[in-house]
């Protein structure tokens, strides 16, 4: 578990116990806060065959003219949708943390996603990776996390059937327990 904190820190995320602390009743208009964040797709870090696709289908910006530079880089809101939100499953202490992502550029072949969850009593976290074969992907855990506010962040990257590879997240959510 301390290797998934550490992985879950160091790709900037944000998952404590006062910022499970910050999502109060008075706080929140709802018992779950659900986010969506863009999935990204690296045009960097392609495979020749990833990049005559995605050439084909201009989906990455292509180098400049004589004098130009215009390097293929990272494209923002290009590959769908990433997100999680945490709710009440109605027994003390229990929040069910859901996640998810939706492709735009096709098929997701592979996920490799790591989540992360606090609340006033618990904190833990997983890893999630395995073949996807479809574009819409959704799951969730059942976690005890203790009365209060809760958390949840959850990012990664899945490669496309074609090869492509977008990064998801990372993406917050909080919920009341």
């Amino acid at each position: 578990m301390t290797v998934i904190i550490a992985c879950l820190l160091s790709l900037g995320f944000v998952v404590s116990p006062a910022s499970a602390a910050e999502t109060s009743p008075a706080n929140q208009a709802t018992s779950d806060v659900a986010v969506q964040v863009p999935m990204q797709l690296d045009c960097v870090n392609m495979t020749d065959k990833a990049r005559e696709y995605a050439d084909a289908h201009q989906l990455c910006p292509k180098a400049g003219k004589a004098g130009g530079v215009s390097p293929n880089i990272a494209v923002q809101d290009n590959c769908g949708w990433s997100w999680v939100y945490v709710q009440s499953t109605g027994v003390r202490g229990y929040a069910s943390i859901n996640y998810g992502f939706d492709s735009s550029l096709g098929p997701v072949a592979w996920r490799s996603l790591a989540v992360g969850y606090a609340g006033n009593e618990y904190y833990g976290g997983w890893n999630d990776e395995d073949w996807t074969w479809n574009h819409y992907y959704q799951t969730g855990q059942v976690r005890y996390v203790g009365l209060g506010g809760a958390s949840a962040t959850m990012g990664g990257s899945v490669t496309l059937a074609w090869g492509g590879v977008c990064s998801v997240g990372p993406v917050n959510g909080s919920g009341y327990v």
